[in-house]
């Protein structure tokens, strides 16, 4: 069997900026208003721009149509049509839809080790741990470890034999060793067997 790998938590130094002494904010992803926040930023780019060269017309320092004055006119000439419904309805929906992403709360990236304070996990290095956990276990020949939101799934391989035992030990191991984890995940361990290349 391999020696296990020693895995290096990210601590919340290191995933958020401290805020008051050993206290420091959870790792979370960027909120969700981050892309209502550019197309914000674009436009008022944009107009900007608009501002810009209306002022660059209006001192004589470049010539060309006046846009501002162009679609006020275009807008003041539109009479009420049925397409404005849906569009009004439309542009509603999406102004609910950016105080909602602004108001919905920041989805945690990583876990928290409940029996060290401020010491998180990443998915990637609770995979780690719980594949070094499986391939530590006597009798499997090779072991891998996925991690989602939920649930922890580890692949062993070993004999046909051994498999139906193996499978309960490897997850008695990972369950024990991911127990100081806040957030519990579900183990599950599939096997392949090498006897054969078959699967269980």
């Amino acid at each position: 069997m391999t020696a296990e790998p020693a895995v290096e938590p990210t601590t919340e130094k290191h995933a958020a900026s401290v805020t008051t002494g050993a206290q420091a904010r959870t790792p979370v992803a960027a909120p969700a208003a981050a892309l209502v926040g550019l197309l914000i930023a674009l436009l008022v780019i944009a107009l900007g721009l608009v501002a810009t060269r209306e002022m660059l017309l209006g001192a004589n320092a470049i010539t060309g149509p006046d846009w501002v004055v162009a679609t006020a006119r275009w807008v003041d000439d539109r009479q009420p049509a049925a397409w404005m419904v849906p569009v009004g309805v439309l542009a509603v929906l999406v102004g609910l839809w950016w105080v909602l992403a602004a108001l919905k709360p920041r989805r945690r990236t990583e876990v928290k080790v409940s029996s060290a304070g401020g010491v998180w996990m990443r998915p990637a290095d609770i995979s780690r741990v719980a594949h070094a956990t499986a391939d530590s276990v006597a009798g499997t020949t090779t072991a891998s470890a996925k991690t989602s939101r939920r649930r922890v799934t580890v692949t062993i391989t070993a004999t046909r034999v051994e498999a139906q035992s193996l499978r309960s030990e490897v997850a008695d191991a990972v369950t024990e060793r991911l127990a100081p984890l806040e957030r519990s995940r579900s183990v599950k361990v599939k096997t392949t067997i090498t006897s054969d290349g078959g699967g269980r």
